[in-house]
């Protein structure tokens, strides 16, 4: 598969991942009683965009290593290609998190939500990069030059 190809699934997947933890953090912003009905639609739209940057930002180059790792590792595996992908994907995920943390193991009750969340966008991660991966195949394979 072409470098650029590859890049761009990639890159969507990320973006569908940033979306479900920026959409997530927007909507507790949201919720968390503070905003009247006049703040509460131009805060949450605020916080999607805000928080989007960041999942990008801090996520894009361990989720791009990841799935590198991922993509190399896993297609050797035959049968336990997509067990062994997601595995590998949700793991960067905890190895960003205690990176994140400074490397401290003994993690807060209220950073666990990040945990989660890094897990979460993990697996979101994954899921639509395997839906994309199938869908740029068949694309792939029904084209004649």
């Amino acid at each position: 598969m072409p470098a650029l190809k590859w890049i761009g699934r990639k890159l969507i997947a990320l973006l569908g991942a940033a979306l479900v933890v920026s959409l997530f953090f927007a909507g507790s912003e949201l919720w968390n009683g503070r905003n009247n009905e006049f703040t509460a639609v131009p805060r949450f739209f605020e916080g999607l965009l805000t928080f989007a940057f960041f999942a990008v930002y801090f996520g894009a180059l361990p989720a791009l290593i990841t799935t590198g790792i991922s993509d190399l590792i896993s297609p050797r595996l035959g049968s336990l290609r997509k067990p062994a992908a997601l595995v590998i994907h949700l793991l960067g995920s905890l190895i960003l998190i205690f990176m994140l943390f400074g490397g401290n193991l003994r993690i807060s009750s209220s950073d666990w939500l990040f945990v989660w969340l890094s897990v979460g966008a993990a697996l979101v991660f994954f899921l639509l990069d395997e839906f994309l991966k199938t869908r740029f195949y068949r694309q792939s394979s029904t084209q004649r030059i």
